[in-house]
């Protein structure tokens, strides 16, 4: 679950107001988790961005998580982003919100800004149980 998660810190912190490149700064703050079981928790996460590579570390539980996702627009504010371990996922862009999904449907997620302020909420499937997350981060 946590390296699922540390792709959604990773892939969330993608501008819609620059569809051609991702905006470069650092963003912190804190996601919170559930299962369809009742299971419940909170984690830190952190974004650092250059250029169109991304960055994601978290802390969960005590068990830290990391990703890094390249990501490459298209025409019209559709998107593909790659992982370090060759995954991909695609999405698009619309106004202050995107979202973005796997293939396989085990992943997906929308995200948006306010101001300085970045919003996420999406799922995971892990292990045939799915995982509802969001986030409120801030600018730094």
């Amino acid at each position: 679950m946590t390296r699922v998660l540390a792709m959604g810190l990773a892939l969330f912190s993608l501008s819609a107001w620059a569809l051609d490149r991702l905006p470069d700064g650092t963003w912190m703050g804190t996601g919170q988790y559930k299962t369809e079981a009742g299971e419940r928790g909170t984690y830190t996460s952190h974004i650092q961005i250059h250029g169109n590579v991304i960055i994601g570390t978290g802390e969960m539980n005590g068990k830290k998580m990391s990703h890094q996702a390249t990501v490459v627009f298209s025409r019209e504010g559709f998107l593909t982003a790659t992982s370090e371990d060759g995954k991909t996922s695609t999405g698009y862009c619309e106004g202050s919100w995107c979202h973005i999904d796997n293939a396989e449907r085990t992943y997906e997620m929308s995200f948006g800004w306010e101001g300085n302020e970045m919003y996420t909420m999406g799922s995971v499937l892990r292990d045939g149980k799915r995982i509802v997350f969001s986030e409120k981060l801030m600018k730094q």
